[in-house]
């Protein structure tokens, strides 16, 4: 099995996530914390789905059945425009962040085996 470049940067990038909310939250949240994170993942899959069926309901020629008919850069222009918006509305978020110092009770066994698991079950369902 070969693992695309694509799949080893979304991977570099979750590991980072899910460090930050990991050691961010207080030790009683943190499976919470989880399992938001993992919920908030899948959500935004339905998200970029229902995106794509409003477009193709409201303007049909921007993601077109067949994709060489239509105008798909008008599709990647909305897209553009959602995630500037997202950079803004992040960039405000993170300048009013305080950081807190990483508890002792945050061990980095602990990390590693919530590591583990992810990738067990990102090769099961992968297979």
């Amino acid at each position: 099995m070969t693992i695309s470049k694509k799949h080893l940067l979304q991977e570099s990038f979750f590991i980072i996530a899910l460090e930050l909310a990991y050691s961010q939250s207080p030790k009683s949240l943190r499976g919470v914390m989880m399992g938001l994170y993992l919920a908030m993942s899948g959500f935004g899959v339905y998200v970029a789905d229902a995106l794509v069926s409003i477009v193709r309901r409201f303007a049909a020629d921007w993601y077109p059945e067949k994709l060489n008919t239509g105008s798909l850069e008008k599709y990647f222009f909305l897209l553009t425009g959602i995630m500037l918006l997202n950079l803004v509305i992040f960039l405000a978020l993170a300048v009013r962040y305080k950081y807190v110092a990483i508890d002792s009770d945050c061990s980095e066994d602990d990390f590693k085996n919530i590591i583990n698991e992810h990738e067990k079950i990102s090769n099961a369902v992968s297979v």
